[in-house]
């Protein structure tokens, strides 16, 4: 029974948060690269069902379900040069990087005296932030299997793409 709750607790708090994190990168780079407004959506690429202002950045919820898929754009960007846009891209990553070493540290120091519930969080948590990491930092363009991703390039894709029109 405790195996469902955590199963529950990553699936719908856990992955959501580090797609939401992983997205806050780009978002926070692109501000940073001029941007006037980024919309972070988390739920695939739907009309909003909950939308939330932030300053210059908005959050919206696509959809209740999937809450994993995310995605992170720029509206009124003034020019920008292709290692701005690479900037752009790569920062998605390296916050899942960061992610993945806080999330191991966390989970090799809570393994001998925590409940099995808070283990059993901080690993999963751990190596779902690992994938996030290899599936954005490998370069391709999703496949159809990958849902409301596939036709996109990756994040490493697109830094390849950026970097090549320098």
């Amino acid at each position: 029974m405790m195996w469902m709750i955590a199963a529950l607790i990553l699936l719908f708090l856990i992955i959501p948060l580090l797609t939401l994190i992983h997205e806050a990168g780009h978002a926070l780079a692109g501000l940073a690269v001029g941007a006037r407004h980024v919309t972070i959506q988390l739920g695939g690429q739907k009309e909003p069902v909950w939308s939330r202002n932030w300053g210059r950045v908005r959050l919206s919820l696509m959809s209740w379900a999937p809450l994993w898929v995310g995605f992170a754009k720029m509206d009124d960007v003034p020019p920008i040069t292709p290692r701005q846009r690479a900037l752009v891209s790569l920062t998605g990553p390296i916050t899942s990087l960061m992610l993945v070493i806080l999330l191991a540290l966390t989970a090799f120091f809570t393994r001998l005296d925590s409940s099995y519930l808070v283990r059993a969080l901080t690993q999963q948590a751990a190596f779902t932030a690992f994938l996030q990491l290899l599936t954005t930092a490998i370069p391709m363009r999703y496949p159809p299997q990958m849902g409301a991703y596939a036709g996109h390039s990756s994040d490493m894709q697109r830094v390849i793409q950026a970097l090549r029109k320098s």
